[in-house]
């Protein structure tokens, strides 16, 4: 509607990177010593204290201390990097990392963790001092929270002849109601929801805050919108924060700023030759490079991989059809764009030597290995095949001929469940003690009741149970899922109000499908794996 609205760029992307990660990383000295083998392969400890440390996160802006990781987390990391070295390990094997389109991409990787880095790097070294501080918050101007109505209209002669209707007597509502085009607020006789002005598009917010409150314009105020005619019900200063309270984001506001500068005047030093056209269209040929930064090339086919990924396209599980024509391919120029920034950061973090840092090297190890597995995986797609009648067998059995209304009680333990099963079979109400013991605070106060579900709504362990119950039955065992101990009841049963038909519902089987096939392909590739772990 009127509300101001910003355009992300790569500036914003860095922003947002650069306040989540104000707080770096801690440095730390980790002995580099094998934590495990896997298939003659060691997995080293600095490895294992890196991953650990990206999912630990980099900390916040208060400088609270993080949660400490656990024996848990550490196990948790360690069996995922294990996972991650068996899939590269396969994909070396099948020479998939060995291809052109493979090694663009895990350059590309190696690049953008050094450009995240260098990224922490100049906002830990970057302050922003008091008295700077303090100047920035003396200059936050008073704002203004305005309760404002308005008549928008297509074009400025109707906007005047609203305004000398108004000018003659007529309701403001009333003419809100008959005239304006803005079916948001016209309903409520024009009114809009009490704001800030700021959050207005400029020339609306510029005239609510100088018009007087309880008269309408005496002209019409032009926006993107249309013509409207404004009326300030009300208006009160909204002064800024106090300085204890703004310095919080103000100094971070700061930093960012200061750093987003050295970084576009790096991108504005940069020799940048774009050397293909680029355009919205499908490709027949990605081969050679689509740009050079400082003479250093960028591979046209990075580009269309990633700007596939981020419009969807290829997803390695969906059905392959040969008759589906290309189609469009959109942000090819933003795309290309952050590329660049990712050279030019990668350049300056070389420059500091960042590469030589064993923490980033940890870190970029890890990104190839998931790139590399993901390639392995992608492959293993591709050798998989789904016959026809095993979709057939899965519609039968997934897609629901039935909806089933449930209620549940979720518990921490499995032995409080068994106990709550007893007491439900010695006739106590399952209402009643799901409202009393359940941990789930969206079924809690209905006495456990989840509603009427598909099949492929609920957790499959979930649906095993409950498929086979008799209305008004519990389960006799609880199911073990993620959110703990489940104790299912039916409550009843009908029929579905429409059943989708094979071909619709392969949108989504033929992806189940699949990924159970690759899953147990993978469990079996880990089965048959050397893995020692170290103590």
């Amino acid at each position: 509607m009127l509300y101001e609205r910003t355009r992300a760029g790569w500036r914003g992307l860095i922003a947002c990177a650069l306040l989540a990660a104000v707080a770096a990383h801690a440095a730390h000295k980790v002995q580099n010593t094998p934590v495990a083998w896997v298939n003659g392969q060691a997995i080293q400890r600095t490895t294992l204290v890196e991953l650990l440390n990206l999912r630990n996160g980099p900390g916040d802006t208060t400088g609270r201390p993080l949660p400490p990781v656990t024996l848990e987390d550490r196990q948790r990391a360690l069996q995922d990097i294990i996972q991650m070295e068996l899939l590269a390990q396969k994909a070396r094997d099948q020479g998939l990392t060995a291809t052109p389109e493979a090694a663009s991409e895990l350059a590309y990787q190696r690049d953008l963790v050094l450009s995240q880095r260098l990224l922490r790097l100049l906002t830990q070294e970057t302050v922003a001092d008091e008295a700077a501080v303090r100047e920035r918050h003396a200059a936050i101007p008073t704002e203004h929270e305005v309760s404002v109505r308005h008549i928008v209209l297509a074009d400025e002669a109707a906007a005047r002849d609203v305004i000398a209707r108004l000018d003659a007597g007529a309701s403001f509502a009333d003419l809100a109601r008959k005239r304006s085009i803005d079916k948001e607020s016209r309903r409520q006789g024009g009114l809009l929801p009490t704001m800030k002005a700021t959050s207005f598009v400029p020339p609306f917010a510029a005239a609510a805050v100088a018009q007087a409150p309880g008269r309408h314009g005496a002209e019409p105020v032009h926006t993107d919108f249309g013509w409207h005619v404004l009326r300030v019900e009300s208006r009160r200063e909204i002064p800024p924060p106090p300085f204890e309270e703004a310095r919080g984001w103000l100094a971070p506001q700061m930093v960012n700023e200061r750093v987003d500068e050295q970084v576009t005047a790096w991108r504005r030093a940069a020799d940048v030759k774009v050397l293909q056209p680029l355009g919205d269209g499908p490709l027949a040929d990605t081969s050679g490079t689509v740009a050079t930064v400082d003479g250093r090339p960028i591979p046209r086919v990075l580009l269309e991989q990633l700007v596939k990924a981020r419009n969807g396209i290829e997803n390695p599980y969906d059905p392959v059809d040969p008759n589906r024509p290309a189609p469009p391919l959109a942000g090819r120029e933003g795309t290309l764009e952050e590329l660049v920034m990712t050279r030019v950061l990668a350049h300056q973090a070389r420059e500091r030597q960042l590469d030589e840092n064993p923490s980033v090297r940890a870190e970029a190890e890890l990104q190839e290995k998931t790139i590399a597995g993901r390639m392995y995986v992608r492959w293993l797609i591709s050798q998989t095949r789904i016959d026809p009648d095993e979709l057939k067998a899965l519609y039968r059995s997934d897609v629901p001929v039935h909806d089933f209304k449930v209620s549940q009680i979720v518990v921490a333990e499995e032995a409080q469940a068994a106990e709550l099963i007893a007491r439900l079979d010695q006739g106590a109400r399952f209402p009643a003690l799901a409202r009393a013991f359940s941990l789930d605070e969206g079924t809690k106060k209905q006495g456990g009741s989840m509603g009427w579900l598909l099949n492929n709504q609920m957790p499959t362990a979930v649906s095993a149970v409950v498929r086979p119950l008799k209305p008004g039955r519990h389960a006799g065992k609880p199911v073990r899922t993620d959110a703990g101990w489940v104790i299912v009841r039916l409550d009843a049963v009908r029929p579905t109000a429409r059943r989708p038909g094979l071909e619709e519902a392969t949108a989504w089987l033929y992806p189940k499908l699949m990924n159970d096939k690759v899953q147990v392909r993978l469990q079996q590739l880990r089965a048959s794996a050397d893995i020692q772990l170290v103590q």
